[in-house]
């Protein structure tokens, strides 16, 4: 893992590591061949206009879903471009990609309770993702590994 590459001294010292990032966004890799990821869709990609958008299954959240969260992206994706979905199995914010190459690829991919809001669909109440949205559009097709805040 990256951490592997600090100076074992330096290493025993560490207690926790925070990492920070960019919210809405989203980023596709593969598990099997690591650094295999897609360009990052930011929060200002506008690729799902306000047709598509409700064409989307309402939120119960307040917010609404718009263009630049990782679902509006990932069901755009789908619809419109499904070729470049072949070659990965993860999706995560640019945050979660770096904190799974972080722990070496190795378990769940585990998004926090905002981050998971800044890409729709997630039930602040409940803090579960909306499975009657998630999985009949994306995990029919894509292997999304999402773990509530609850969990970490």
């Amino acid at each position: 893992t990256c951490l592997e590459q600090l100076d074992p001294s330096l290493l025993s010292t560490v207690q926790a590591v925070q990492v920070c990032g960019q919210m809405h966004g989203c980023v596709l890799w593969s598990s099997e061949k690591k650094r295999a990821t897609s360009n990052l869709f930011t929060w200002q990609d506008q690729r799902c206009d306000d047709e598509f958008l409700s064409s989307l299954p309402q939120t119960r959240q307040p917010i609404a879903i718009s263009s630049g969260y990782g679902c509006a992206t990932l069901a755009w994706l789908q619809k419109y471009c499904p070729a470049q979905l072949i070659d990965y199995d993860c999706a995560g914010t640019i945050m979660d990609y770096v904190v799974w190459m972080l722990v070496g690829g190795k378990g769940p991919i585990v998004m926090s309770d905002q981050n998971a809001v800044s890409w729709g669909y997630f039930d602040q109440k409940s803090c579960r993702n909306s499975r009657a949205f998630l999985f009949p559009l994306l995990f029919s097709w894509f292997n999304v590994k999402l773990k509530n805040a609850t969990h970490h």
